[in-house]
């Protein structure tokens, strides 16, 4: 509805074509967009350009909290090989509640 509303980066508007029907907000803070998605109080958050060190804590709260993420290609990232060598995310990624991630995968795309 459009009441929900995900988090992205403060560049996506440049970078992505992004048709969610509720906010799309910009906050600055990976842990905080993961912590808004793992409690519900925000539908999704795109991330981009992170390290493991801006991932590790946020994806643990929100993987115990049943949410779960994803590349947009589909794919998972390799987050042991990130730990390894200290490389930022390969792909953007997006993290939602189970029931959320398809719809958000649906509705942004990179642009050309």
């Amino acid at each position: 509805d459009n009441e929900s509303w995900i988090s992205v980066p403060s560049n996506s508007h440049r970078r992505y074509t992004i048709n969610f029907s509720g906010k799309v907000r910009s906050l600055g803070s990976t842990v905080a967009d993961l912590c808004f998605v793992a409690r519900g109080s925000a539908t999704g958050t795109l991330l981009t350009r992170c390290a493991i060190w801006d991932l590790a804590a946020g994806l643990s709260i929100l993987r115990e909290a049943g949410g779960i993420y994803i590349g947009l290609s589909g794919q998972m990232p390799d987050l042991p090989a990130m730990a390894q060598d200290g490389s930022l995310l390969p792909e953007p990624v997006l993290a939602a509640g189970p029931e959320h991630l398809d719809r958000l995968r649906a509705v942004i795309h990179p642009r050309d």
